[in-house]
């Protein structure tokens, strides 16, 4: 579900002369949406992003389909970039390293 049309800006394209409610529907579109402007004082990026679901593809995790109800009503989540926000507002932390070599 999208609320986009004919030639919006949400990936909706299809037949704008369809007979039946299936030929309204489309098989591709946008995995994202970010918005980004450069600011001056203080230095830095102000951005808003939007996922069609979550940021885990685990089934059962509270973050795979967290951020769905958003992405169908357009709406968007402040990206931070701080770093005492982003230690404030962590939940998990999952650290990977490389595979040690032997011999």
């Amino acid at each position: 579900a999208v609320d986009g049309g004919f030639e919006t800006v949400d990936a909706a394209r299809h037949d704008a002369r369809a007979v039946g409610s299936n030929g309204f529907m489309f098989d591709s579109g946008p995995t994202r949406r970010f918005v980004g402007a450069f600011r001056r004082r203080p230095a830095g990026v102000d951005a808003v992003s939007s996922l069609p679901g979550g940021e885990s593809g685990v089934l059962g995790s509270p973050f795979h389909a967290n951020l769905l109800f958003p992405w169908l009503t357009n709406d968007t989540h402040a990206l931070r970039q701080v770093q005492s926000e982003i230690r404030g507002a962590a939940v998990e932390k999952l650290s990977l390293l490389p595979l040690a070599e032997t011999e």
